[in-house]
């Protein structure tokens, strides 16, 4: 049985009014909708380009989205401007692969977004080590933590729902083990 708080953004897309976004949630889709005689999909939000952008433009934007028992606040970091660039009014999103149990996809060619699924109550520990590193101690090597969003309840409990880094081109990622080839040679003497 799962038990905690989960992050689930949802999308609704119809098929006569928005027909590419509509076959793009396709794989993401969770359920049938109709309105009236308009028919339509139900989907996981992360797979829409659109929430996607909106939650970097909510970065850019230091938004702040009240809620019924909180608020959900976006922050960027002093290297925001910096990573962001100067990307394109809509700039690609696709999908980065498996991390975890977070959806993680690309934006443009310079931003990471991470969308967090379970929430952890207390300050995430990659925000807080990305933030130390990108904007206190200006560490080179590590990745730089553009900005990030938090939900913040009534009780002033706070829970990540998102992280925006800098994409850095990679080969593989932690999740997976590169095969290894083990070479063994016997010689008889």
């Amino acid at each position: 049985m799962l038990s905690g708080q989960y992050f689930v953004p949802l999308a609704i897309a119809f098929e006569d009014s928005e027909e590419a976004r509509w076959r793009k949630l396709q794989p993401a889709a969770l359920a049938r909708v109709r309105q009236q005689a308009a028919v339509g999909v139900l989907a996981d939000a992360g797979a829409d380009e659109d929430f996607c952008r909106s939650l970097v433009a909510g970065i850019a934007a230091s938004q702040l989205w009240p809620t019924q028992h909180g608020q959900v606040r976006c922050h960027p970091t002093s290297a925001f401007a910096a990573l962001r660039g100067t990307q394109a009014a809509d700039p690609a999103v696709a999908p980065a692969g498996a991390q975890g149990g977070n959806t993680t996809v690309r934006v443009g060619e310079t931003l990471f977004l991470k969308i967090c699924r379970k929430l952890q109550p207390g300050i995430n520990p990659g925000v807080e080590i990305g933030r130390y590193l990108t904007e206190v101690a200006h560490f080179p090597n590590s990745v730089p933590l553009a900005g990030f969003i938090e939900y913040r309840r009534g009780d002033g409990t706070i829970s990540t729902l998102a992280l925006l880094q800098a994409f850095v081109t990679n080969q593989g990622d932690g999740w997976t083990t590169p095969s290894i080839t083990w070479c063994v040679s016997s010689r008889s003497a």
